[in-house]
């Protein structure tokens, strides 16, 4: 079964073929659990409230997904953000949907 064939995940839209989403999943560090530092909020805020983009906050990385170019532009604020506010670290995965 191609990627096609198969049902949109929850909290995912299924684009036509030929289009090009993304998705971003990015964790940024130090990472404490249930006290996210300011390095961590940066990030997220960076991430929200985007017209055009889903945003998925968990509880060890947070999920962005949408047109490609909207998301590449939004991974660059990301980073910035939270280099910017202390991070250390970021571990970004990018997927083609």
């Amino acid at each position: 079964m191609s990627n096609q064939d198969q049902p949109a995940q929850e909290g995912r839209t299924r684009t036509k073929p030929g289009a090009t989403t993304l998705s971003l999943e990015f964790t940024v560090e130090p990472f404490v659990e249930s006290n996210p530092g300011p390095h961590v909020q940066a990030a997220i805020a960076a991430a929200t409230n985007i017209d055009g983009l889903l945003t998925n906050v968990g509880p060890f990385g947070t999920v962005v997904s949408g047109p490609r170019e909207q998301v590449l532009t939004t991974t660059q604020e990301i980073l910035e953000a939270a280099f910017a506010s202390g991070a250390s670290r970021i571990s970004l995965q990018l997927t083609s949907e």
